[in-house]
């Protein structure tokens, strides 16, 4: 017993009987084991503390190799799309030409045949 807890025993000992302070340093006692039981479960050790840390290292990796992972798909993807689009292109730029060409064809066909009219009528006239 230290000094404080026998000088308590002796008051509740004058106060209560030897019995009756015996037992009621002991639930103190008790009662006070069962916080300090508690409090020490509430806080975190140091090993928590670094099974936390060694838990966000491999979660912040494992968050920088999806990161890197997915822009990598995304700068192929963009690629890919990229591509497309100047094939694309390419394509429609070719059917534009080909259609001006045939239209440039028939119309100056037209403008033949609509000059040799004009000059056979003419010739009649």
């Amino acid at each position: 017993m230290t000094a404080l807890e026998l000088k308590t025993y002796e008051i509740f000992k004058s106060k209560l009987g030897e019995e009756e302070a015996g037992t009621v340093l002991q639930f103190i006692d008790e009662k006070a084991q069962e916080k300090v039981s508690a409090q020490k479960d509430a806080v975190a050790s140091k090993d928590d503390f670094r099974k936390l840390e060694r838990e966000d290292s491999r979660l912040e990796q494992t968050l920088k190799a999806e990161t890197s992972r997915l822009e990598n798909r995304v700068g192929a993807e963009a690629a890919r799309l990229e591509s497309l689009i100047k094939s694309e292109t390419a394509r429609i730029e070719t059917v534009i030409e080909r259609g001006l060409k045939e239209q440039l064809k028939w119309l100056i066909v037209l403008l033949f045949g609509f000059a040799s009219l004009i000059i056979t009528v003419i010739k009649l006239l």
